[in-house]
């Protein structure tokens, strides 16, 4: 990741880590549900984002889209959607692991985020 944040210009930006109390494990009487998943993940973004505006949100990967957005909306890859509740414009991308395998990949991803950051 610190990789492709440097290929893109972006090695002035610092991860922060931001540790996401998961009301799922820490409680056992809470439903595992995917829906209480989306509902926790969409309510942390939507404070942090008020607490630190975000500028860019990659979603790399299926799993993290489904987080987002709804399981049956197939999302296409190296494109934007709005994420509902923010006024955020997510990144939809391939996963790590998907640019690990497919290299013709790669240069699709640098070209994305290259034309979404000058924008």
């Amino acid at each position: 990741l610190s990789n492709l944040l440097r290929a893109v210009k972006l090695s002035s930006f610092r991860l922060d880590e931001e540790v996401l109390r998961w009301p799922m494990v820490e409680n056992r009487y809470t439903p595992r549900l995917l829906s209480k998943a989306q509902q926790e993940l969409q309510t942390w973004l939507m404070v942090e984002n008020d607490l630190r505006p975000i500028s860019e949100l990659w979603l790399m990967g299926s799993n993290a889209q489904m987080c987002f957005f709804p399981e049956h909306e197939k999302l296409k890859s190296f494109s934007q959607k709005q994420i509902q509740g923010v006024d955020l414009f997510a990144h939809i991308l391939p996963s790590l692991k998907e640019l690990l395998l497919d290299a013709t990949l790669k240069p699709k991803l640098f070209n994305f985020l290259l034309e979404s950051t000058d924008a």
